[in-house]
């Protein structure tokens, strides 16, 4: 993707870009946790929303790099479907006598891979997602939750991780909602049973603890950095 890409300012990140957080966690354990941080990308973020997720999710980054726990940054949203899509769907729906859930293709960029380090790539990745350059359109988080658990069940890491900032509920073209929030819950459990710990992050919202048993619920933009680094240390340094 090409664009004009401003610097990236990481002043807002430097109270909570401190690996100090980490200091009482035992380094053994956090070498054996994998962490994946799934920020939604979807139109309702546009704005502060996602100024503020994505400075969280860059300064998390930073420093789970610098005390060495592999880890990943995904986004997750929709494309809007094509009226030809949407004729298609229309089409095989009445000869099928059945609807679908979903019809948009999903998008999920990936801002920083598990092998990848910090550098000026990977920083355009969370400036352009800063931007809204990434199309920000609807959501529907159960197969991206999904997806980004397959992606990190496939670690050797004992401990896996994965937070999920988001600022509301699934939200799809075709209005089918509530099979979009039973997938999303269905989602969320499958994770857990395969003992991922799971955690939603709720930005200015309470929708995340209909979903996520394991969540904390922001009312203010300001607080969102310290508390994904307030999360993800509680998790680490729990035996």
């Amino acid at each position: 993707m090409g664009c004009c890409v401003r610097p990236f300012d990481t002043s807002q990140t430097l109270t909570v870009n401190d690996d100090r957080v980490f200091r009482k966690i035992q380094i053994h354990r956090t070498k054996e946790t994998a962490v994946t941080l799934l920020v939604d990308n979807s139109g309702s973020m546009n704005g502060p929303k996602i100024h503020t997720a994505m400075h969280a999710a860059y300064a998390l980054s930073q420093t789970l790099e610098r005390v060495g726990v592999k880890h990943e940054v995904l986004g997750f949203t929709c494309y809007e479907p094509d009226r030809k899509h949407l004729d298609t769907i229309r089409d095989e729906t009445a000869r099928l006598g059945r609807s679908y859930t979903r019809v948009e293709p999903l998008y999920m960029p990936i801002y920083k891979g598990f092998e990848e380090r910090i550098n000026p790539e990977i920083k355009k990745r969370f400036v352009m997602g800063y931007d809204g350059t990434v199309e920000l359109s609807g959501n529907v988080d159960g197969e991206c939750v999904r997806y980004a658990g397959h992606r990190l069940l496939q670690r050797r890491e004992p401990r896996k991780v994965m937070i999920v900032l988001s600022d509301g509920q699934p939200a799809g073209w075709t209005g089918h909602l509530p099979e979009l929030y039973a997938d999303l819950h269905r989602a969320v459990k499958e994770l857990t049973d395969k003992k991922v710990d799971v955690v939603g992050l709720g930005i200015m919202t309470d929708a995340v603890k209909t979903f996520y048993p394991k969540h904390s619920i922001l009312k203010k933009l300001d607080q969102l950095p310290g508390a994904v680094m307030g999360e993800l240390t509680r998790i680490l340094a729990t035996a």
